[in-house]
């Protein structure tokens, strides 16, 4: 046998990932060591296979390694370029770039107990009557009958993504966001500062907003709107929450890049960074058989569906609304409030059907 790349008689083998599995590869010496380096980031040594693997990247410099073959999935996932969700480039002052640069030099301390992640290793555990605007001031009117929850996924630039720290860094990492005098820990107190507050391992938080550390990315931060709100006053909760991303963006350096936006460990997150999700009862919708043809409008313009008991979960009487991918090249603030819009929309045709 002959080498696949140069022709030269073959003395490796090398297993490489593709659409139906494994496939076997011969190279000689040279060319091996060519195969093995395309398929890695030069800076952590993540591998596209296990990229594939776990929908996760190693570090940001995985972005650049992988682009070719990244960009590509992700248009086809999201339904537009990554640029669409890019987002304003966020302005990190000199305190917060002494801040992240205080982290990172914490994180090197604990580099020598470095252990190389094995593939073996566990991880830690719209049609038309969508777009018709009838009835707008009753529906404004009306009380939601859930909450809206909004996510936003933050990494620290120069640190690698949490699946490639070892647990000495991990909880170093999470020690320095989440410690009571830490920036992030005193920003998202501030927000409900006589609320019951509770801080674990790995998390620092309390019924309407909180910080969690490691959830595939450094740093989540969560809001979760009161039950009970009409929905204007949904969007006033949607501008004001927006808001306070804007502040915990000045907090920290993050790792951003134009034309892509804030990074995160699954590349399908980046962009804005952010998941906002609408919790709707529709209960009358599965009776009567109308949820189908509102699921297939619904998922033809790019919003994504899930039943309330999360990803997998069986159908049940609720559902969390979400976009999978932003409507085109529009902002944030209007995405999100296209969302609301359409759920909305839904909820009058749940109270329809309820009516019957």
């Amino acid at each position: 046998m002959y080498c696949e790349r140069c022709g030269a008689e073959i003395h490796v083998h090398l297993l490489t990932p593709d659409a139906s599995g494994w496939s076997a590869g011969g190279y000689c010496p040279d060319c091996a060591e060519l195969q093995v380096s395309s398929d890695r980031c030069r800076h952590c040594q993540w591998s596209f296979g296990l990229f594939r693997k776990t929908g996760q990247l190693g570090c940001e410099h995985c972005y650049q390694s992988f682009a070719a073959r990244l960009s590509p999935m992700l248009e086809d996932y999201l339904g537009a370029p990554a640029a669409a969700r890019a987002g304003k480039a966020p302005s990190a002052p000199g305190l917060a770039r002494a801040r992240s640069q205080e982290i990172r030099e914490a994180l090197l301390v604990q580099d020598s107990a470095h252990l190389p992640w094995r593939a073996d290793e566990p991880g830690d555990s719209a049609g038309s009557s969508l777009t018709k605007d009838k009835g707008r001031q009753r529906l404004d009117e009306e009380i939601c009958p859930g909450s809206v929850r909004l996510r936003v996924a933050r990494n620290l630039r120069g640190v690698p993504y949490w699946r490639r720290l070892n647990p000495a860094q991990r909880e170093t990492l999470s020690d320095m966001l989440l410690a009571p005098g830490a920036a992030a820990a005193q920003f998202i107190f501030a927000q409900s500062p006589h609320a019951a507050w509770r801080r674990q391992r790995r998390s620092f938080g309390c019924d309407r907003a909180a910080l969690i550390a490691g959830d595939e990315d450094h740093l989540r931060a969560v809001w979760q709107s009161n039950a009970g709100l009409s929905w204007l006053q949904l969007e006033a909760w949607i501008s004001a929450t927006l808001e306070q991303c804007l502040e915990l963006d000045r907090l920290l350096e993050w790792q951003f890049e134009p034309g892509l936006g804030f990074l995160c460990a699954c590349p399908a997150n980046s962009g804005s960074g952010m998941r906002c999700s609408i919790r709707l009862h529709i209960a009358g919708l599965q009776a009567s058989g109308g949820w189908e043809t509102w699921r297939d409008q619904l998922g033809s313009i790019g919003c994504e569906l899930r039943w309330s008991g999360g990803e997998g979960s069986p159908p049940g009487d609720w559902l969390d609304l979400s976009w999978r991918r932003w409507p085109g090249t529009v902002t944030i603030q209007a995405a999100l409030t296209q969302l609301l819009y359409l759920a909305r929309r839904l909820h009058a045709a749940e109270i329809a059907c309820q009516a019957r």
